[in-house]
């Protein structure tokens, strides 16, 4: 069956970043039964908000792509997000609508300019035979449930994020508050997509063995100040507790996470990978493309997304102390 891959990069980065990690998909899916995989890496603006982007990728998306093929949508951190708002707007833009409408701080003149395009992509005429194609969601070291949130800093270190946020801001890098608060999952909470798969995978690279952690930060003057705090395990930057999806502190745009999502936080070397690097594992390439594989042979009819097979590679989440 014909199979389509977007790969989104991630923050500060480009397509040209994840093409070492195309590669290793490519091959990974040359030894399952996929036929005729195409795996295409996107460029966008990162600084840019993420809805935004993903209402631009949807109806691209829409537009251009008129074949017949399944299609999956995976995200390396922020390009995670992304791709699921991306398949939000595709499945359901209905939901997305109105839960921009309910976003008291969104600026009215950009919300009424995002409503309208949300309209029109829900009246596209390839929207619906894309909804049927669209086959799965793959985020790897996405923060899931937020990263460097008000909840792992101290009450000086709000402050600073805060001001941060501000001033990025104001330099045209409006994406760092999708990234450290909750705006985008309560967006969300207003769809419900039940025919598409989700795949969340973390890295573990700053765990209870390694000789330095951010908690080290503490003992430090001044620093200490800032009481920052993340979770083990983590991969320096999102902690697996906001990988992992089921997670989530608001409703996601699962409909029933139990059936369509599973996340693996368990794979050779996961100890060892941090945020920047876990995407270029071949063993990540390797997972990712044996649950495609499986999504694949359980994908006719897609009237209604079914448990998610347990292979081989499967693992469960670990707890926080792992």
């Amino acid at each position: 069956m014909p199979l389509k891959l977007h790969l989104y990069h991630g923050v500060i980065s480009d397509d040209e970043n994840m093409r070492p990690f195309k590669d290793s998909l490519t091959a990974s899916l040359g030894k399952v039964p996929v036929a005729q995989a195409s795996v295409v890496t996107r460029t966008y603006v990162w600084s840019s908000p993420v809805l935004e982007t993903a209402i631009t990728e949807a109806e691209d998306i829409c537009e251009r792509d008129r074949t017949t093929d399944d299609l999956v949508l995976v995200g390396h951190s922020q390009g995670g997000l992304l791709c699921r708002l991306i398949a939000a707007c595709i499945c359901q833009p209905e939901g997305v609508r109105l839960g921009l409408s309910e976003e008291k701080v969104c600026a009215l003149s950009k919300s009424n300019g995002l409503q309208s395009r949300l309209l029109n992509l829900e009246e596209h005429a390839n929207r619906k035979a894309v909804t049927e194609r669209l086959l799965g969601v793959v985020t790897i070291a996405s923060p899931n449930n937020g990263a460097l949130t008000f909840g792992q800093l101290s009450m000086l270190g709000r402050m600073l994020s805060k001001a941060g946020r501000f001033v990025a801001s104001g330099l045209g890098q409006a994406n760092w508050t999708d990234l450290a608060t909750d705006r985008l999952f309560r967006i969300l909470q207003y769809v419900n997509i039940d025919t598409v798969r989700y795949l969340s995978v973390s890295a573990s690279g700053v765990n209870r063995f390694s000789p330095l952690k951010h908690g080290d930060l503490s003992l430090l003057p001044i620093v200490d100040r800032l009481g920052m705090h993340l979770d083990l395990p983590n991969d320096g930057v999102v902690e697996e507790s906001s990988a992992n999806l089921a997670n989530a502190t608001w409703k996601t745009e699962v409909k029933d996470v139990t059936v369509q999502h599973e996340h693996v936080s368990w794979y050779l070397g996961c100890g060892a990978a941090t945020h920047t690097s876990v995407h270029s594992r071949q063993e990540v390439a390797t997972l990712i493309a044996a649950r495609i594989g499986l999504w694949l042979d359980s994908a006719p009819g897609k009237s209604r997304a079914q448990p998610p097979p347990k292979g081989p590679l499967h693992t469960g989440s670990r707890s926080k102390s792992a």
